[in-house]
């Protein structure tokens, strides 16, 4: 139960240490040095049921290895342009990804928990972001011109 709670922790601290070594580096080097730290980290799981894969195996890991950097290159980019309070309700779209590929590919169909608890957190984050916007505080679109990435 405390695996999501540490998931959400690790993402925040991710995107902090991110947004701050953008100032020092470009995209692709933030986004190089978190691949590394991220191979570092989970390279301690291989030991615990590591199987040799196949070839089709191997094709595929290489393909999702591609797609998860060119991701990852892209969200760089995506938080050295843009605050990340503007970000934040656009990466709240994964909820319904993952709801969607579960259905399609596993069958596993979301129980109203899950449904419940994605709306409260998409409609807490719109209303976050609305209530920026109202009081003031300013969030500058505009940045994404005056920047370059």
């Amino acid at each position: 139960m405390l695996l999501p709670i540490f998931g959400a922790a690790a993402l925040s601290i991710a995107i902090i240490i991110m947004k701050s070594t953008l100032f020092f580096d470009q995209p692709p080097t933030c986004s190089f040095y978190m691949h590394i730290l991220v191979a570092l980290i989970m390279t301690t799981t291989l030991f615990f049921n590591f199987q040799i894969p196949s070839f089709n195996q191997l094709l595929l890991l290489f393909c999702m290895g591609c797609m998860g950097g060119i991701a990852q290159i892209l969200a760089t980019n995506a938080y050295k342009i843009s605050e990340v309070s503007i970000l934040s309700p656009i990466d709240y779209s994964s909820i319904l990804w993952a709801i969607t590929f579960g259905i399609i590919f596993f069958s596993d169909y979301p129980d109203i928990y899950i449904i419940f608890g994605s709306i409260v957190v998409v409609i807490s984050t719109y209303y976050i972001v609305y209530r920026e916007r109202k009081t003031g505080q300013k969030i500058n679109l505009n940045r994404i011109n005056t920047r370059q990435i």
